[in-house]
C-alpha cells in the first residue's frame, strides 16, 4: 500500500450523503449513482479503511456541516496541499492532481 499512497500528495475523502445526512441522498436516475443508503455506506467505510493510513488523509464527515462548510472544508485542504507541494510537476509535489 505504501507505494500506492506515495502516488498521491493528499487524499481528501468527502463521506457520502448517506451517511449522516441521507435526506440529501440522492440516486439514479436524480444522480449518477445507483447504490441504495446502505450500499453507499458500506462502500464509503471501504474507502476509508483503504486510505486512512494514507499521512495525508483528510476524511470531511456530514456530522454539522452542510455542503456549502463541506466543500469549503476540502477546497482550504486543497489549497494548503497545493500551496505546500509547489515546487515541481510530478504528481508527489502538487504540479498536477490525479481525479
Amino acid at each position: 500500500m505504501e507505494e500506492h499512497y506515495r502516488r498521491y500528495e493528499a487524499v481528501i475523502h468527502l463521506v457520502t450523503a448517506a451517511d449522516g445526512a441521507s435526506l440529501h441522498y440522492t440516486r439514479w436516475p436524480e444522480a449518477h449513482r445507483p447504490e441504495g443508503i446502505e450500499d453507499a455506506v458500506r462502500l464509503d467505510g471501504l474507502l476509508h479503511y483503504v486510505w486512512r493510513d494514507h499521512p495525508q488523509y483528510h476524511r470531511l464527515d456530514n456530522e454539522g456541516r452542510d455542503w456549502a462548510s463541506k466543500s469549503q472544508a476540502a477546497r482550504e485542504i486543497l489549497a494548503g496541499v497545493t500551496h505546500a507541494g509547489n515546487r515541481g510537476n510530478s504528481p508527489r509535489s502538487g504540479g498536477y492532481l490525479d481525479t
